[in-house]
């Protein structure tokens, strides 16, 4: 089996592992520092959010979760559980548990939403055209 043959037997794999890198590359800029953080807007809120998440759980505390919330808020008011979707608090969790919390954690959580939406898309776009199409508006995507 020739390199041509190999290629056309596992195109899908070669063109997703090239959107991810395209992916990773152009997401992964400065990553690691911390000091470029935008304190105004809704940035913070969302990090405290899945601080408050990962407290929550790992304090096991679900016998009064209202009461828990009550005095988390007053010594952190920067929640906003209320006010913004949960999703991404929620899914800060296992970042947070796995590398702490930091900015690089929650910039983490991005990175593979965006490299989970730039796979899914790949898939759907591959069903209704081909796979050629399918990397070229992925990466258009990313």
């Amino acid at each position: 089996m020739n390199l041509i043959e190999h290629f056309h037997r596992n195109k899908n794999k070669y063109y997703i592992t090239l959107i991810c890198s395209v992916a990773l590359m152009l997401s992964t800029k400065g990553i690691t520092d911390e000091t470029v953080i935008s304190m105004n807007g809704d940035m913070p809120k969302y990090l405290m959010n899945g601080a408050f998440f990962y407290d929550f759980l790992k304090d096991f505390s679900f016998s009064n979760p209202v009461i828990y919330a009550y005095q988390y808020f007053a010594r952190y008011p920067a929640l906003s559980i209320g006010h913004h979707p949960i999703l991404l608090g929620v899914a800060e969790v296992p970042f947070y548990a796995l590398f702490g919390i930091s900015v690089f954690s929650a910039r983490l959580t991005i990175i593979f939403f965006l490299l989970l939406a730039a796979i899914v898309w790949f898939q759907f776009v591959k069903q209704v055209y081909d796979e050629r199409v399918a990397c070229i508006s992925s990466l258009f995507l990313v």
